[in-house]
């Protein structure tokens, strides 16, 4: 009976759809934003993960991207054979220029900018790369 009381009255009846709307409003805005960075949250550098990442945005239907490792050298040392004493040359002084190859149909050559974004977006910072199309 309090309620009815209560809500029979015309400003409370406004006043409660004026809160009651900007709530439906808010929810709204936040379930937006929530589908626009759930795909954000579920891609990380994984090779795996940004595989699938890959390929759910640039090639859904025959997911024709492939995320590989780059092929690695022997170790390299520095030294002379009258010495007898390697010294380990880093891989950040020598070996490859890069630490993976994303194999990309070409096909997709003329979105070429937008996968460099997305991969720059999502692999480790530490990590190099380099496109192969196939």
């Amino acid at each position: 009976m309090l309620l009815w009381a209560v809500t029979s009255n015309p400003i409370i009846i406004a006043f409660l759809k004026v809160f009651f709307y900007s709530l439906a409003y808010l929810h709204t805005l936040f379930m937006q934003y929530r589908s626009k960075t759930a795909f954000d949250v579920s891609v990380n550098g994984q090779v795996r993960i940004l595989r699938w990442g890959l390929n759910e945005v640039f090639d859904l239907q025959l997911q024709r991207i492939l995320v590989l490792d780059a092929a690695t050298n022997a170790t390299k040392y520095v030294y002379l054979h009258q010495e007898n004493k390697p010294l380990y040359l880093p891989t950040f002084l020598g070996s490859e220029p890069y630490d993976f190859e994303v194999h990309i149909p070409i096909g997709l050559k003329n979105r070429e900018k937008e996968i460099t974004n997305f991969i720059n977006q999502y692999r480790l910072v530490s990590k190099r790369f380099t496109i192969i199309w196939i």
